[in-house]
């Protein structure tokens, strides 16, 4: 008499079950995807490496490319691109030694505000897809300063906040 009643109990206990197993393994699931995605960033974007020669290039402009602000301004975009070392830099083969040494693929001089930066690589051709995506992982701030973002040959990122100093 009593195993007519229960029929059905069985049958819930493993829908029950089954719905606690999936939930907990679609939850560690989502959260092991952020903490990798976390991981893959923290490797990729401003390393130790990659902030360290970020400031050798912008000791570089301060001491050699006074007049860069100036070319900015004149610029028809809102950055420019000094990897290979523009004719307003004086010392154009200490400028590529350091390029070569630091193993920079791309400079790209800019204000601290990267808004209109954001807007105008949407376009683009010649900043490639990772390091547009660098660009607007980039937190936007409203300063009347400068920035550097550096693209190295090893598919790192790193971006340095300048001072109006220079």
């Amino acid at each position: 008499m009593k195993k007519i009643k229960n029929k059905g109990f069985m049958l819930m206990e493993t829908l029950v079950v089954s719905t606690f197993v999936v939930t907990t393994l679609t939850i560690l699931f989502v959260q092991f995807q952020k903490i990798n995605r976390n991981f893959d960033i923290t490797f990729t974007y401003n390393t130790v490496n990659g902030l360290y020669a970020t400031n050798n290039i912008h000791n570089f402009i301060k001491q050699d490319v006074p007049e860069i602000v100036n070319e900015l301004e004149k610029s028809s975009v809102p950055y420019l691109d000094i990897t290979s070392c523009p004719t307003y830099i004086t010392r154009q083969e200490y400028c590529k030694a350091l390029m070569t040494s630091l193993k920079v693929k791309k400079v790209l001089f800019t204000k601290e505000d990267i808004t209109d930066l954001k807007e105008n690589i949407k376009e683009n051709t010649e900043i490639d897809q990772k390091l547009k995506d660098f660009i607007k992982y980039i937190s936007d701030a409203k300063n009347d300063n400068y920035r550097l973002i550096v693209e190295f040959t090893d598919a790192t990122y790193a971006t340095l906040k300048l001072e109006n100093e220079v």
